[in-house]
Formats: C-alpha cells, sequence, structure tokens
C-alpha cells in the first residue's frame, strides 16, 4: 500500500504540468514490480508558501515522500527511490527551473502496528485483470 506524495513550489506550474509528473511518478513506481496496482496512491500537493535557500524567484523545489509497508530490503528500496529520482530528473532537466530546482526522494516504512486500512480496490483491479493486484 504504497503512498507517493509530491510537495512542490508553486513556481513550478509555469513550466511543468503537475497531472503529467504525478502519472509520471505513479507510472514509475508500478514499473518497478514492488508495488501492488491496487494499492498504489500518487497524488501532489502545491506549495503556495515556502522559503527555498537565499529566497531568488527562480528556485523551486519538488519532494517526493514515499510511504511503504515494511518488509522490503535495502536494495528494493534503493532500487525504487533511483527509478524515481531518475523519472523526476527526466521531467525536469529541458525547464527553465532545472538550474535553480531542489529533488529530493525519501522512503519511510510505515508501522505495520499503528496504520489501519481497508481497501476494497484490490478486489475490483484483481477482476477486472484475472490476477493479483
Amino acid at each position: 500500500m504504497p503512498h507517493l506524495e509530491i510537495q512542490y513550489s508553486a513556481n513550478l506550474d509555469a513550466t511543468v504540468r503537475e497531472r503529467d509528473v504525478v502519472q509520471r511518478v505513479h507510472d514509475t513506481a508500478l514499473a518497478t514490480g514492488v508495488f501492488p496496482l491496487g494499492g498504489t496512491r500518487t497524488r501532489a500537493v502545491r506549495c503556495d508558501l515556502a522559503a527555498i535557500a537565499d529566497g531568488a524567484p527562480e528556485n523551486a523545489f519538488l519532494d517526493l515522500q514515499v510511504r511503504l509497508g515494511a518488509g522490503r530490503d535495502t536494495e528494493t528500496k534503493k532500487r525504487v527511490g533511483e527509478a524515481l529520482m531518475e523519472t523526476l530528473c527526466t521531467a525536469f532537466r529541458d525547464t527553465p527551473h532545472w538550474a535553480s530546482l531542489a529533488l529530493s526522494i525519501e522512503i519511510r516504512e510505515i508501522d505495520g502496528v499503528f496504520a489501519w486500512r481497508q481497501n476494497t480496490i484490490h478486489e475490483r483491479v484483481r477482476e477486472r485483470q484475472g490476477g493479483d493486484p
């Protein structure tokens, strides 16, 4: 049940379609083969108020927080992080913000003792695809 949450500075809106970035991140996460289709959630939150480095108006940031259930080994998490970073770099490399952009990713495990969930999407995905979501 991975959650991928993107926080980004509002000034990125002028050069990058946030919906495109969300879809690229989501597709990359699924393409790793690590996450179940029925449980993967990717969203973005625009930050209208942010102080970035020296305050130059061209400074921008995008922070991707990945929360996932415990049990994946270090190499798997590193592979996921590297794939996601490559996706973000590709999305932004040719934009005017590249020279003043801070990209970051953090992967955190969710403590199952303190996490409650109910997800009926798994069953619908399983029915549509004829297998495990």
